[in-house]
């Protein structure tokens, strides 16, 4: 279940989670927020294709947690950029947590398991 806590969330993102699999896209002007959701992975294989475009201002950055919410993957999402991330450690995902700070920018991200 996902968790906002600030109300300065006005768009709610576009959120698909399954098994292996979890979609985040969000369009934000100005948004300080956290956000947070469980996973629901079996699989420690992983690859995460990550876009961030139409950057202006602020900060934010997420993070995915294993289940003692020890950090697998950290990234800051402050430029415009297009990747994938396929250098995962082989750990199982539990948790993936978002920080929003005055940001003002669109994201896609998708976490897959193998």
């Amino acid at each position: 279940m996902m968790e906002e806590d600030d109300h300065k969330l006005s768009v709610s993102p576009s959120v698909e989670n399954q098994t292996n699999r979890y979609r985040f896209e969000l369009h934000a002007d100005s948004l300080t927020s956290e956000i947070s959701d469980t996973l629901n992975f079996t699989s420690d294989q992983l690859i995460l294709p990550l876009t961030v475009v139409n950057y202006t201002s602020g900060s934010a950055n997420f993070r995915i947690l294993d289940q003692n919410e020890q950090p697998i993957v950290q990234e800051p999402l402050n430029q415009n950029r297009i990747v994938t991330l396929t250098q995962i450690p082989a750990r199982t995902p539990r948790f993936i947590r978002f920080e929003f700070s005055d940001y003002s920018g669109n994201i896609s991200l998708v976490l897959k398991g193998n």
